[in-house]
């Protein structure tokens, strides 16, 4: 079988950010000066596992060399140089063959060999865990970088940067500490490749880290032609705008009609307004783990999916989803049945013997159009897609998998656009060929999963999730997974997914939602009370490991003008912690003399200067959340304080010739500072409140969305 590959052009763009030389026959990246990659040079491990070196002639930051020795093998390095950045391309054609493998750093294959990058300084790396998670890892030289990392930040002189692996071109790279320093590993997951035209990686810099993520995306867009996507251009679901819930942690793989229909009564008689169902791993007819066929299981599902839809809208819940796996289920499909010999064209054998769709976009787009237009014919409003990162594996040895996985992505991503409106969860797809490989889908998990019943499982889960969205948020809106509200950490899974700007989604089973615990996070009807980022790690965090048996960690994020800082006790010993925060934590808050200090737990309030100094001590399973408001004319729109994110829970504040006009989505709690007399209606209704303070506190009980009239006298 041929695998025609699809080339990416790339164009020079000549702003000469960075500078490149040769010293001692090895290339110097430099900025201003100042070396940031030395000793870069190519190398190759034949089939004699003898180590052929090059020698560079250098042509305007294109970087010939013919390899040393008898084998034929030349090859160029480019440094194509953008106004946000840099891309390094490698081409290289082999007279004999070489085998690379999948697994990373294998003993045969193309390195790039780096002396050194940052040295003696901080590095925080992404690395890849297993297939398809990355979790992060603080290293104080390259040599420490783990195997399998895709990402690497450092700071060098005011500046940041931020090393993005690529795949690209049917090879993806990856880079880890040696004992002379680091080397890229460059892998096709294919024996006896001759030919090299690969991207090896993207450099990108900025002042503030937390904008590298949005430079990263504006150099691939220029130098992928635009095929990479931003995003806000791919637009968030409606869908998860509302509360919903996961079956998983309820009934795992025993997933059933009754159970599904108890826990939405549930819900109706609790007046929680879940908005949406996603039935995962355990609903379609399947033999153990290898899928039988595109139906629902009728003995889990007697009245189909279109019976249950029915019950499911009549108590309010409007959106029904499910669970596939990326490679047709868990462990693929069962082979001799209906369903195989019907998409016979269409799969294909491993070399392992397994039956998958074939990861050919109009092939496997003929596979997943069929079962999703069987879906949403039943009902079915959205998909979660799992497993992606495993293809890799199966296909190895039978094509690339950079090109294997942008063909499984371009053919499944059509038919869920076409389907479902592109609405989809992605899961388990953090390896640098998932990322990339995505035109259409905006929604994808950012950690491994949480285990509510693995000890202290929380602690993990709240480190990684703050620390992986940091390069992960560029790309996609980050799910931080699902959780209980009957649970030890119920409260800190609810402050943690208040911050992390992401969907919202429980998985309690039967009879064991509380109530109280999501109200502060939604409106009266579902609505998320999102904020406007992905929560992340402060600077402070950012390169240097937190000592959390000592400090709390911190996630800020941001609503409006408001800034959010969330305080957790991540203790392995569970001792109480210390806290300091202060205005800087927050980069995008808006600069002011005095600021509204707003503690969301405890409803207290402080006026705070600028960087001024918070300390707190934070005890075990007892998160804080503060908002930070802006001060700006002797004004403060706190919004409804009886929810987590209180500033998203306002609408709009206008302002007009003698004051302002605020209008809330709904009723609440309300809160606002303001240093000048004044008169308030609330709906046309005068409210009486105590001009001696700044500080005030309105209730109000409509659930409707409220119009506030504030008059300075």
């Amino acid at each position: 079988m041929k695998w025609d590959m699809i080339q990416w052009k790339f164009d020079y763009k000549g702003y000469k950010m960075f500078k490149t030389s040769i010293k001692h026959n090895k290339i110097t990246l430099e900025d201003n000066g100042s070396p940031i990659f030395e000793g870069l040079t190519p190398s190759l491990v034949d089939e004699n596992l003898s180590v052929i070196r090059t020698k560079f002639t250098n042509d305007n930051n294109l970087f010939n060399f013919p390899f040393e020795g008898e084998n034929e093998v030349e090859g160029s390095l480019s440094f194509l140089d953008y106004e946000d950045g840099i891309i390094c391309n490698l081409n290289l054609k082999i007279q004999h063959q070489v085998s690379y493998t999948f697994k990373a750093f294998s003993e045969k294959g193309i390195k790039i060999n780096i002396d050194n990058i940052n040295k003696d300084l901080d590095i925080l790396t992404f690395y890849r865990v297993n297939l398809w998670w990355t979790e992060p890892k603080h290293v104080q030289n390259v040599h420490e970088i783990p195997e399998n990392s895709q990402v690497i930040i450092f700071k060098k002189g005011k500046y940041y940067y931020q090393l993005f692996l690529l795949a690209s071109d049917g090879f993806r790279s990856q880079i880890k500490g040696v004992p002379d320093g680091c080397a890229i590993d460059v892998c096709s997951n294919t024996i006896g490749v001759g030919l090299c035209n690969t991207s090896l990686f993207c450099l990108v810099k900025d002042e503030n880290p937390f904008n590298l993520g949005a430079k990263l995306i504006q150099v691939l867009k220029k130098g992928f032609n635009n095929k990479i996507k931003t995003k806000e251009e791919k637009g968030y679901p409606n869908i998860f705008n509302y509360l919903g819930w996961c079956s998983w942690n309820a009934f795992y793989e025993k997933i059933n009609h009754q159970g599904v229909v108890e826990k939405a009564q549930e819900f109706k008689s609790k007046n929680v307004p879940v908005k949406w169902f996603l039935l995962d791993h355990g609903w379609s007819e399947s033999n153990g783990e290898k899928l039988v066929s595109f139906n629902e299981d009728f003995k889990k599902f007697p009245q189909g999916f279109i019976g249950l839809k029915s019950i499911l809208k009549s108590m309010d819940i409007d959106w029904l989803g499910v669970w596939q796996g990326f490679n047709g289920h868990w462990g693929t499909l069962e082979p001799d049945t209906p369903l195989t010999l019907k998409m016979t064209k269409n799969l294909m054998k491993t070399n392992a013997g397994q039956i998958i769709p074939i990861p050919e976009h109009s092939k496997i787009f003929h596979f997943w159009n069929t079962w999703h237009n069987y879906l949403a014919s039943q009902g079915i409003d959205f998909v979660k897609i799992d497993i992606q990162s495993s293809l890799t594996t199966l296909v190895k040895g039978l094509m690339y998998p950079e090109f294997a996985a942008r063909e499984a992505h371009l053919g499944l991503e059509a038919s869920i656009a076409i389907n479902f409106n592109s609405v989809c969860i992605n899961s388990m797809g953090m390896s640098t060929e998932s990322i990339l490989s995505r035109p259409l889908t905006s929604v994808s998990r950012n950690s491994n999963d949480f285990f509510p019943n693995k000890k202290n499982n929380f602690l993990k889960h709240a480190f990684v999730n703050a620390y992986n969205s940091i390069y992960h948020s560029a790309f996609y809106y980050c799910d931080w997974d699902m959780w209980w509200t009957k649970h030890e950490y119920a409260l800190d899974n609810a402050i943690l997914r208040a911050i992390s700007g992401g969907p919202l989604y429980i998985s309690d089973v039967v009879g064991e939602t509380i109530q109280k615990q999501i109200s502060p996070l939604i409106l009266s009807d579902g609505f998320v009370l999102r904020c406007d980022f992905s929560g992340s790690v402060t600077e402070d965090e950012l390169l240097e490991s937190p000592k959390l048996d000592e400090n709390a960690f911190k996630i800020w994020n941001m609503n409006k003008s408001a800034g959010y800082i969330g305080l957790f006790n991540l203790s392995q010993d569970r001792f109480d912690v210390k806290a300091k925060f202060s205005t800087k934590d927050i980069p995008y808050l808006e600069i002011t003399p005095i600021y509204l200090l707003h503690e969301s737990i405890g409803n207290s309030f402080k006026v705070i200067t600028q960087n001024e100094i918070i300390q707190e001590e934070i005890n075990p399973k007892h998160p804080k959340l503060y908002s930070i408001v802006p001060i700006k004319d002797d004004f403060a729109c706190i919004g409804l304080v009886n929810k987590y994110i209180s500033t998203a829970a306002i609408e709009e504040v206008i302002q007009i010739s003698n004051g302002k006009l605020i209008i809330l989505k709904e009723g609440g709690v309300f809160s606002y500072f303001c240093n000048k007399k004044h008169s308030l209606s609330v709906d046309g209704i005068i409210q009486k409140i105590d001009l001696n303070n700044k500080i005030h506190q309105i209730n109000i009980n409509s659930l409707e969305k409220s119009v506030i009239e504030l008059k300075y006298i």
